[in-house]
C-alpha cells in the first residue's frame, strides 16, 4: 500500500478534510492534494513529520512500517495504539447516524463473543462437513 494512501487513510480517521490538515501543517493545499492523490509522490521527511504529528501518530505509520513490522510498533504511554485497520474502523463508526452506530457496536460485541467460543466455531464447522 502507497503512503500517500495511508495519509489520506489517517486523516479521514482524524475526521479532518485536506484542507483542515493541509491549514494545520502549513502545507498549500495544492501541494497536499497532489501527495493524497499520488501525484507528486515524493513528500519531504519534514512534512511528512508535520502530517504524523497533526494526526497523532508516527512518520512510520504513515509509510506503513507498523503493517509490515509490527513488532516495532511503539505502545508506551501517549503513543497510538491503534493498528491502521482499526484507526479504518473507527473513521467508519464515526461517520455513520447514531442509530447505526449503535448497531455496529451491537454487532462487533457479538463477533467478539462468538470468538470467545473457539470450540463453538470448529464443531460448527464439524458439523457442516458431515
Amino acid at each position: 500500500m502507497s503512503y500517500t494512501l495511508l495519509i489520506a487513510q489517517f486523516r479521514k480517521a482524524a475526521g479532518m478534510t485536506q484542507e483542515e490538515l493541509a491549514n494545520k501543517t502549513g502545507i498549500k493545499l495544492s501541494t497536499y492534494r497532489s501527495w493524497e492523490q499520488g501525484i507528486a509522490s515524493k513528500i519531504p521527511l519534514e512534512s511528512v513529520c508535520r502530517i504524523a504529528e497533526v494526526l497523532d501518530c508516527t512518520p512510520n505509520d504513515l509509510c506503513g512500517w507498523y503493517i509490515d513490522h509490527p513488532e516495532d510498533r511503539p505502545g508506551g504511554p501517549g503513543e497510538s495504539s491503534l493498528t491502521h485497520d482499526e484507526a479504518v474502523l473507527l473513521n467508519d463508526y464515526r461517520e455513520c447516524t447514531p442509530a447505526r452506530q449503535i448497531k455496529a457496536a451491537e454487532a462487533v460485541r457479538d463477533q467478539r463473543d462468538l470468538s470467545k467460543e473457539p470450540a463453538a466455531d470448529s464443531q460448527s464447522h464439524e458439523e457442516g462437513a458431515a
